[in-house]
């Protein structure tokens, strides 16, 4: 009957737009922080921060690692200092990633710069999500991570690196792959399921360079969703190396 009363509620609820999970073994940042823990992971490098929202959860969900948060644009850095600056491990930089030393033109996105990226946004994005929109572009700083290890960058073991850079993914990781192969036991990576912007990686491409660096995935955390059609275009991918889970307990 209790049984029976809780599906008949949680059915009226969803019918106004409103659900209901356990917490927090369904919540997709606390499973992460396992995951944290099971790596005995020193420390989180966020990049692609926006104004914090990542360090918040992570913070929330129980992480008290340090984290080191990189966001080129101007306004959402200065929402990132003021999410990071009562926090004494948590460290903004404001900077982009990729391959090589540069500056670039960044095209800056309508939702508080979130789906802002160094590519070209394609019609599949603006198609799923008419509301988000290029409104100007903004010269950014552009850093290889390896060129910042040792100095901005700790280079401590068991580093777990995120990147949300829509679409730049592997730029990133082609200047980081002394920090990913030396340091790294994790990585967050999101992840296109389909075209959203000119010049990002295939899945298929993205999980072939992630496998050969020797990650396996762990997890799957759902993203961008085209609600009119109920398909997936983005979501982010959790890797770990092998020796996680052989070693844990």
């Amino acid at each position: 009957m209790r049984h029976d009363l809780r599906h008949a509620i949680l059915r009226k609820l969803r019918r106004l737009g409103v659900d209901v999970k356990r917490y927090p073994a369904t919540d997709s940042t606390w499973l992460l922080t396992r995951l944290l823990a099971t790596a005995d992971v020193s420390q989180v490098i966020d990049v692609g921060a926006n104004g914090g929202r990542y360090g918040n959860e992570l913070r929330e969900a129980g992480w008290t690692g340090p984290i080191v948060s990189l966001e080129p644009l101007g306004e959402p850095f200065r929402r990132l200092v003021e999410a990071s600056r009562r926090d004494a491990s948590w460290t903004a930089l404001q900077m982009a990633a990729g391959d090589e030393r540069h500056d670039a033109q960044m095209h800056v996105a309508s939702n508080a710069g979130e789906s802002s990226s160094l590519l070209t946004m394609l019609d599949a994005h603006s198609d799923a999500a008419p509301m988000i929109s290029i409104v100007g572009t903004e010269n950014v700083a552009v850093h290889r991570i390896d060129d910042l290890l040792g100095t901005t960058i700790p280079a401590r073991e068991r580093s777990f690196l995120k990147v949300d850079a829509q679409g730049y993914e592997m730029a990133v990781l082609r200047g980081a792959s002394r920090f990913v192969d030396e340091f790294c036991s994790g990585l967050q990576l999101e992840v296109s399921l389909v075209d959203l912007y000119d010049g990002a990686p295939r899945p298929d491409e993205l999980f072939d360079a992630v496998s050969g660096l020797g990650f396996t995935l762990a997890s799957v955390i759902p993203g961008f969703v085209d609600i009119q059609t109920g398909r997936m275009l983005q979501c982010d991918c959790v890797f770990a190396r092998p020796s996680v889970f052989t070693t844990a307990g």
